[in-house]
C-alpha cells in the first residue's frame, strides 16, 4: 500500500482525534485475519482459547479471500475512518508501510529475546526502524507439490522433478478418469503457480533481483519470456471446473482420491490432515519441479494499532502479542496450521514428516520471499505483478514477450 504524503498526514490526524473520542475495548481485541478454512479456524482456536484463559476476548473480524486482497481493502477503509481494528495480519513490506504511518505499537517492550529465538528472516519483517512492531505465528514453504500416492501408486508414476514430467503426469491422471492438476483460477493462485516456475527457471538470485530489488537487464528479460512461455504451457492441464475454485476446495479434491495432484503453500497440509490424512501413506509433500534448492517463504504476522489506548484493551493487545510468541502456542497451532513455527528454538520432534521437512529445509536452502504471498513487494506492486500474471495466464493471445514488458510497467507504476 502506497499512500500519498498529504494522505498520511490525513490518516494519522484522523486516528488521532478517534482515538480521543472513542472508549476502550475493555479486555477485548478485535483482530482482522483471512484465515477462514477449517484447518485454520481449528488453529486460531488454539490462540482464543489461550487469551480466553488469561481473561481477554478475541474479537474475530475473519474476511474470506485466501489471498488477504479482501482483507487489506478493508483494513485500508477502517484505517481511513479513524478506526482500525485492535490487531491485523499484515505481512511483508507492507507491515513498515503501515509502521510508517505511525499507527503501530512498538513491541520491544515484550520480554521477547527477538534475536535468538527468531531467524534473521524472520526479524528483517518485523523491524521498522529500531522497534519491532510485529509478531510471526509461522513460517510457509510457498512452493511445494502435494500428490495423491494411492493415485500415483495406481497409475505406477514417480513424482516429477521437471515441468515437463508434471505435464505429462497430469496428463496420465487425466486419462485415468482423475484431475490431474488441482489448480483454482483466482489471480493469486495464479500467481502462486508463476512464483513456482519462475523459480524453477531463473533461479533463486534472478528471481531475487527481479522481483525483490526490481533491477531487470535485457538477460533477465530473455529468462522471464522462457519463463513465462513455460506458465503458459500449465494452462491446458486445468480442468474446466477450476474457475474461481479455492485452494481448500482442491485440497479436498485430493484427500477424496479425485485430484492427483496440487501445487500451493503447505497450508494445504493442514487441511488434508484435519481430514484425517497421513503424510507418507496418504499424500507425499515435494518441492515443486526445479524448486528443490529453494524456499519460497510466507510468514503469517500480526500487527497492533495504536488506535486503542485504554488501559484494558493495551493490555490485552499485549496478552495476545505474548500469546502468538508462547513456544507451546507456536507447537499447537502451526501442527493445526501445516507452517512450522517462527521460533527456531522448537524441536523439530513435536511436528510430522512434512513439517520436519520444511524445517530441514528452510535452514539449509536458498530462502526468497514469497511474490504470490505479499512477503516480496507492497501490497501495491504485488497487486499489479498478480494482475499481469494472471491476464496473461487467462489470455492466449497475450504473448511472454507483452507480458514481460508489462511485467516491466507494472513495477515502474508502483515503485
Amino acid at each position: 500500500m502506497r499512500l500519498s504524503r498529504p494522505f498520511c498526514h490525513w490518516l494519522i490526524a484522523a486516528t488521532l482525534t478517534a482515538t480521543s473520542a472513542s472508549p476502550s475495548w475493555a479486555a477485548k481485541v478485535e483482530a482482522l485475519h483471512w484465515w477462514t478454512s477449517d484447518s485454520e479456524s481449528a488453529a486460531l482456536n488454539v490462540v482464543k482459547e489461550s487469551l480466553a484463559k488469561q481473561g481477554h476476548q478475541w474479537q474475530d473480524f475473519a474476511i474470506v479471500g485466501g489471498g488477504g486482497g479482501s482483507a487489506m481493502t478493508v483494513l485500508r477503509t477502517r484505517a481511513m475512518s479513524g478506526n482500525p481494528p485492535a490487531s491485523a495480519q499484515i505481512k511483508g513490506p507492507d507491515i513498515q508501510e503501515w509502521a510508517s504511518l505511525g499507527l503501530l505499537q512498538p513491541l520491544t517492550p515484550l520480554a521477547l529475546d527477538w534475536e535468538r529465538i527468531f531467524p534473521a528472516t524472520v526479524t528483517q519483517h518485523l523491524r521498522y526502524q529500531s522497534e519491532h512492531v510485529a509478531i510471526p505465528f509461522n513460517i510457509h514453504r510457498v512452493n511445494a507439490l502435494w500428490l495423491n500416492k494411492a493415485i500415483f501408486d495406481e497409475l505406477k508414476l514417480t513424482p516429477p522433478q521437471t515441468w515437463d514430467e508434471f505435464i505429462s503426469a497430469s496428463q496420465t491422471i487425466s486419462q485415468a478418469g482423475y484431475i490431474g492438476f488441482a489448480h483454482g483460477l483466482q489471480p493469486w493462485q495464479d500467481a502462486l503457480l508463476f512464483e513456482s516456475v519462475v523459480i524453477a527457471e531463473l533461479g533463486p538470485q534472478v528471481y531475487r533481483q527481479i522481483f525483490v530489488e526490481h533491477h531487470i537487464t535485457p538477460s533477465h528479460d530473455q529468462k522471464l519470456v522462457a519463463a513465462f512461455r513455460q506458465f503458459r504451457a500449465l494452462r491446458p492441464i486445468v480442468d474446466d471446473q477450476a474457475i474461481d475454485r479455492n485452494w481448500d476446495t482442491n485440497a479436498r479434491l485430493l484427500a477424496e482420491n479425485k485430484a492427483g495432484m496440487v501445487l500451493m503453500g503447505n497450508w494445504v497440509k493442514g487441511e488434508l490432515q484435519l481430514l484425517g490424512l497421513v503424510p507418507e501413506k496418504d499424500y507425499l509433500c515435494l518441492a515443486a519441479p526445479g524448486n528443490g534448492q529453494t524456499f519460497s517463504y510466507n510468514i503469517d504476522t500480526f500487527v497492533f494499532f495504536k488506535h486503542h489506548q485504554g488501559t484494558d484493551a493495551k493490555q490485552a493487545q499485549q496478552a495476545l502479542a505474548e500469546t502468538i510468541a508462547d513456544p507451546e502456542i507456536q507447537i499447537a497451532f502451526n501442527q493445526l496450521k501445516g507452517s512450522i513455527p517462527a521460533r527456531q528454538d522448537i524441536s523439530p520432534a513435536h511436528f510430522d514428516f512434512c513439517s520436519q521437512q520444511d524445517i530441514k529445509d528452510f535452514k539449509q536452502f536458498e530462502r526468497v520471499p514469497s511474490l504470490a504471498q505479499g512477503m516480496a513487494n507492497t501490497g501495491l506492486t504485488q497487486n499489479a505483478l498478480v494482475d499481469v500474471i494472471s491476464h496473461f495466464f487467462n489470455h492466449p493471445r497475450v504473448t511472454p514477450e507483452q507480458a514481460v514488458q508489462q511485467l516491466h510497467v507494472a513495477i515502474k507504476a508502483t515503485q
